[in-house]
C-alpha cells in the first residue's frame, strides 16, 4: 500500500476522530466522511512509517449504510463542501455518542475505570457561541470568511454554518460585503487582515475582532462605522499577529469601536467575557458542567480553582454554598481581572490572581478542604501534580478537555492515593470529536502542601 493507491473497502469501524476505518495489510486506514457498513473508494493519502496507521481520502461512496446521515450544512467536507470543521456531521447523534464514550471508555479502561456517564448535549447545531474565520480571496476578488479546507492550504468557505449561533451568521454575511466594499488586503501583505473572530452573546450581541498583521493597517478606522452598523455587533477590537504562524492571537487585543465586553450567564454566575479571552464554545453544556461541579464540591471552607481563566466553575462553586471562600489562578491577566470584577458583581467571596502554574503555586493561600482543576488540552503542570501529590485537600474537581491526558494524569494521581469516584463524559462539541470530561477524586487524608 502507497499513497495515491486507489482502494475499494467496507468501513468496519470508527477512529477517536470519527473517520471510518479498515484493515488493510495490517494497517488500519482511516477515512474521513465514511461510517461503518459504508462500501467506498477511497485514495491513500499517507502511509505511517512507525505504526500500522493509514490515511485516505474518500472518492467515492459505492454503498452507504444506514448509519449514514446526509449532513444539513452545505460546506461540510467531504460530502457537499471543502470544510473540515464538523467532521462527524455524516453521523447521527447517537452514532456519535456511541463512539465518542467507547472511545474515552477504553482509554481509562487501563486504569480500571468502568461505566464512564455519557451527558448528551441539548442542542446540535447553532450552539456555538464564537468562531474565528480565515480570510482570503475568492474569485472575482470576492472576500470569503472561512477554514483552512482538509489535505491543504485552500480556505472553504464558511457561510451559512449551521454549528455557531444565528447572531453569528448574520453578522459574517453582512461583514463580507463590507470588507469587499473597503477592498480589505489579506493573507500575506504588510497590511492585511488575516483572522477575523466573531463571539456572539445568548442576547444576540456579537462582538468582532480583527486579527491583522499591522496596526497601522490604513483601512482599519474607516472600516470601523460600517461594521458597527451591522445588526447585533456591539463592539470592534484589534489585534497584531504579524508571526509565521497558525495562532490566531498572540497578542492582546484592544478596541477600536464600541463596547467589546460581553456578559453571559453560566451556570448560577453572569460572565464577564473580554474580547479575545478563553470561554467555552457551548454555553449549555459549560453551564451543565459547571453546576455539576458545585454540587460534586461537599462542604468546605476553602476551595482552589487552578487554570481559572474567567472564574466560571470557582464562581459557581462560590454561589452554591456562600460559606465557601475560593482562591483562583491563572497565567492570563484579562481574565483573571474579569474574573475578580464578575465576584464583585455577585458578592462573592472568590479572589483570583495571575500565576504561572507551569512555574509555581500562589504563594500565602490557606489549605484547601478541595480543589479544583481546569487545565489546557496537554493535562496538569508538574508543579500542580505535586502540589496534588502531597496536599491535605480531600477533593479534588477534574474538568479536562483532553482524554488522553486526563488518564495520564489520573495514574499518577491514583498512586498518591486519590480514588476516583465520579466520572462524567459531556458532548461539549456536537458534530465533533471532541469530549469534554468531568471527575471527581477524593481521599481520606493529605499531607501538608
Amino acid at each position: 500500500m502507497r499513497a495515491k493507491d486507489i482502494i475499494k473497502a467496507t468501513i468496519t469501524g470508527l477512529d477517536s476522530e470519527l473517520r471510518g476505518t479498515f484493515v488493510l495489510e495490517e494497517h488500519t486506514v482511516s477515512v474521513g466522511g465514511a461510517c461503518v457498513g459504508d462500501h467506498v473508494e477511497v485514495e491513500i493519502s499517507s502511509v505511517s512509517r512507525h505504526h500500522a496507521r493509514a490515511f485516505a481520502h474518500l472518492r467515492n461512496a459505492l454503498r452507504r449504510s444506514e448509519e449514514f446521515v446526509w449532513p444539513p450544512c452545505p460546506q461540510a467536507a467531504p460530502l457537499r463542501g471543502q470544510c473540515g470543521g464538523c467532521g462527524a456531521m455524516h453521523l447521527s447523534a447517537s452514532v456519535q455518542d456511541q463512539a465518542r464514550r467507547a472511545h474515552v471508555q477504553a482509554l481509562l479502561a487501563e486504569l480500571g475505570v468502568e461505566n464512564v456517564a455519557w451527558i448528551a448535549a441539548p442542542e446540535h447545531l447553532g450552539y456555538r457561541n464564537r468562531s474565528n474565520y480565515v480570510v482570503a480571496k475568492g474569485r472575482g476578488e470576492s472576500v470569503v470568511l472561512g477554514s483552512y479546507a482538509p489535505r491543504g492550504r485552500e480556505v472553504a468557505s464558511m457561510a451559512g454554518c449551521l454549528i455557531v449561533r444565528p447572531a453569528i451568521s448574520r453578522v459574517e454575511a453582512s461583514m463580507r460585503a463590507v470588507l469587499e466594499r473597503y477592498e480589505v488586503t489579506c493573507e500575506a501583505q504588510p497590511q492585511a487582515l488575516r483572522w477575523v473572530t466573531l463571539r456572539a452573546s445568548a442576547r444576540g450581541e456579537v462582538v468582532v475582532e480583527l486579527v491583522v498583521r499591522s496596526a497601522g493597517a490604513h483601512w482599519l478606522e474607516a472600516i470601523a462605522a460600517d461594521l458597527m452598523a451591522i445588526d447585533g455587533v456591539q463592539g470592534i477590537a484589534v489585534s497584531v499577529n504579524d508571526e509565521a504562524t497558525n495562532a490566531i492571537r498572540v497578542g492582546e487585543s484592544h478596541t477600536l469601536a464600541g463596547q467589546t465586553t460581553l456578559f453571559e450567564r453560566v451556570g448560577r454566575v453572569e460572565l464577564e467575557i473580554p474580547a479575545g479571552a478563553f470561554a467555552q464554545l457551548n454555553t449549555d453544556v459549560a453551564s451543565q458542567m459547571y453546576m455539576r461541579a458545585a454540587e460534586l464540591v461537599s462542604a468546605n471552607a476553602v476551595v482552589w480553582d487552578l487554570y481559572a481563566g474567567l472564574g466560571g466553575l470557582g464562581l459557581n462553586v462560590a454561589a452554591a454554598d456562600k460559606g465557601t471562600r475560593v482562591f483562583g489562578a491563572d497565567s492570563v491577566a484579562t481574565s483573571i481581572e474579569a474574573a475578580e470584577r464578575s465576584a464583585e458583581r455577585h458578592d462573592l467571596d472568590a479572589h483570583f490572581v495571575v500565576a504561572d502554574l507551569s512555574q509555581d503555586l500562589p504563594a500565602n493561600w490557606p489549605q484547601p478542604g478541595a480543589i479544583i482543576v481546569n487545565p489546557p488540552r496537554r493535562g496538569l503542570d508538574e508543579v500542580v501534580l505535586k502540589c496534588l501529590e502531597t496536599s491535605a485537600a480531600t477533593q479534588l474537581i477534574y474538568m479536562s478537555c483532553g482524554p488522553a491526558s486526563f488518564a495520564r494524569d489520573a495514574s499518577r494521581l491514583f498512586d498518591a492515593g486519590w480514588r476516583l469516584d465520579v466520572i462524567e463524559a459531556y458532548d461539549m462539541l456536537p458534530q465533533t470529536p471532541h469530549v469534554e470530561l468531568l471527575a471527581r477524586f477524593c481521599r481520606p487524608s493529605g499531607r501538608e502542601i
